[in-house]
């Protein structure tokens, strides 16, 4: 807005951010209902925890499910087993 002198600019520009705000702000709502509802529906401790962990990382990230999983087994998430293939198995059945 710099250099802009009119007025009626400056209301008007006002008057679209007042609209985004409530437009993101109805979003955001609309996400945390759906992200709570799912986390709800987890009804184990360590599926919920997993679940959780990854908040861990910046919005837009990806992923990789490898890297996950192995922080779950770091974090004892995934049950303790005979072998790394195992705990590794487990992982992919929690992120299923």
């Amino acid at each position: 807005m710099k250099g802009i002198h009119d007025i009626y600019e400056w209301r008007n520009a006002l008057k679209e951010l007042s609209l985004y705000i409530k437009s993101v702000n109805g979003l955001e709502d609309d996400v945390f209902q759906q992200l709570r509802f799912s986390y709800d529906r987890l009804k184990e401790l360590k599926l919920q925890n997993c679940f959780l962990s990854c908040a861990l990382y910046p919005e837009d990230f990806r992923i990789k499910e490898e890297d996950l999983i192995q922080l779950w087994i770091a974090e004892g998430l995934a049950e303790e087993m005979d072998n790394r293939q195992a705990e590794f198995d487990r992982g992919l059945t929690i992120m299923n």
